[in-house]
């Protein structure tokens, strides 16, 4: 079997896990509307409440449902087409070996096939991009993007180091938050962060694997309520909500003690028509100009705004004494 025939079946079982996956949630909240409407000890008018936003959650997850059926329908029958023809075809002729990639495109390779969560911010948040710069192209930064119950999650990491020591923090970050997310069922913002700075704190001072300055950004963002949720550590978020900027800073959290840990404050912000959020990482006074930037252009439609930051942030990304950055932005 070639590697496109792999990637392909790989695809496909994804789809089908997010099918059943939603069919499970689906489910599980149905259950649980059930035992609100005979079990709930409270007053009537909190069980009507608490039974009306259930509601409302289900008929929202039973649309997303539908849609990811048909769209993996009709991904599986254009995909089972693309398999058919690439069996068909004769890789003899292809020889990896006469021609290596160099290192840093084995790294970018290996980057792409990990984050593939990255490219689902734009499925998930149409007006969002995420903006990604390095001195020696290598990725040490991802976004992770997943829908979860009408919970739209976006996890935000930033490692520092050089080669692939960058990538191998980013490498450990992405298996914390899908090990995180999507087996613990967390929801909240503090938890989750909290569990991802227990198990670096842990790797850290344990093998002294891990730089302190590892950042990380938690968004959790209830389309159903219009609310955003959000906490992070070394990671600064601003809103631009009825024409005013708000800047929201947090501290490190790695190898921090619990009190220190409580200046992490969580942000719960309601979601307005034509907010917009951007988060960058904490890296010395860059992050004060890649800020600047923002604020000056802030005004314009995002498509402007994602041009221009990408030829600013690939100039001035060689002219500091950095090695990489990222600027994400994303709105409603």
């Amino acid at each position: 079997m070639s590697n496109e025939d792999f990637q392909i079946l790989q695809l496909i079982k994804q789809l089908l896990q997010q099918k059943n996956l939603k069919t499970e949630e689906l489910g599980s909240l149905s259950r649980d509307l059930s035992h609100y409407g005979s079990n709930d000890d409270s007053s009537s008018n909190e069980t009507d409440q608490n039974v009306k936003a259930m509601q409302e959650r289900i008929e929202y997850l039973e649309e997303q449902l539908d849609s990811t059926i048909k769209m993996a329908e009709m991904t599986i029958n254009g995909l089972a087409q693309e398999l058919s023809q690439y069996t068909t075809q004769n890789y003899s002729a292809i020889n990896n070996e006469q021609a290596p990639l160099p290192s840093s495109s084995k790294f970018n390779y290996l980057g792409d096939v990990l984050f593939t969560t990255e490219h689902q911010l734009q499925q998930l948040l149409p007006q969002s991009f995420f903006l990604q710069a390095s001195q020696d192209n290598l990725k040490g930064s991802f976004v992770w993007a997943k829908e979860k119950m009408g919970l739209v999650y976006l996890i935000f990491a930033f490692c520092e180091g050089t080669d692939s020591d960058r990538l191998q923090q980013a490498i450990v970050c992405n298996h914390l938050t899908n090990t995180i997310v999507l087996e613990s069922h967390l929801i909240d913002v503090k938890s989750i962060l909290n569990r991802v700075d227990f198990y670096l704190t842990k790797m850290h001072n344990d093998r002294q694997q891990f730089r302190e300055t590892t950042q990380y950004g938690v968004c959790v963002i209830d389309k159903i309520n219009s609310r955003l949720d959000y906490i992070g550590s070394n990671m600064t978020l601003l809103s631009f909500q009825q024409d005013s900027f708000q800047e929201y800073t947090s501290p490190p959290m790695l190898g921090s003690s619990s009190s220190h840990s409580d200046l992490n404050e969580k942000q719960s912000l309601q979601i307005q028509r034509g907010s917009r959020f951007y988060v960058f990482p904490q890296v010395g006074e860059f992050r004060s100009q890649a800020i600047q930037k923002v604020q000056e252009i802030g005004h314009t439609e995002f498509v402007t705004q994602k041009e221009h930051l990408n030829q600013w942030l690939n100039t001035q990304i060689s002219t500091n004494n950095i090695h990489e950055y990222f600027i994400s932005g994303f709105g409603f």
